[in-house]
């Protein structure tokens, strides 16, 4: 009798055995599938979410830039506009004489946070530098003049 049950619980155990194994591959299969299709999911829409925050970031600071160089190209040439209209300041580049008057002028623009006035000649050499009088006969090399 003893025999008879042994092998019963032998025969069920085996047999539950080779059932169990096969089914917990697959659950497992099951399980790490969806956790790789979760995980790629979740970095693609991370990636995506933040290129996305990249561009609209990149798409204010253009933005922002182009509205700053447009009010100071706009101010610049009311300025300069102004200056030109000033038969003395002209008298006074051409002669390069006393520039004292444009330090007058540097000034009062420094309330439009005008913080470099340069007069140069046509050969792009410094002749007066109103926040740096001290300094002159350079060659500007930028391209960014008005």
């Amino acid at each position: 009798m003893k025999q008879r049950i042994r092998s019963i619980i032998e025969a069920v155990t085996s047999h539950g055995q080779r059932v169990h194994r096969p089914m917990t591959a697959f659950f497992t299969f099951i399980f790490l599938s969806t956790f790789i299709v979760i995980f790629i999911f979740a970095v693609k829409l991370t990636n995506d979410i933040f290129y996305k925050h990249v561009d609209i970031q990149l798409k204010q600071v253009v933005s922002f830039y182009h509205e700053q160089i447009g009010s100071q190209i706009e101010l610049q040439e009311l300025i300069l506009k102004g200056l030109l209209n000033d038969k003395e300041i002209i008298t006074t580049v051409e002669q390069s004489t006393d520039f004292t008057k444009f330090n007058a002028i540097y000034t009062s623009l420094a309330a439009y946070k005008i913080t470099h006035l340069y007069i140069f000649s046509p050969k792009r050499i410094v002749i007066h530098r109103a926040h740096s009088p001290e300094r002159k006969g350079d060659e500007i090399m930028r391209t960014n003049l008005l």
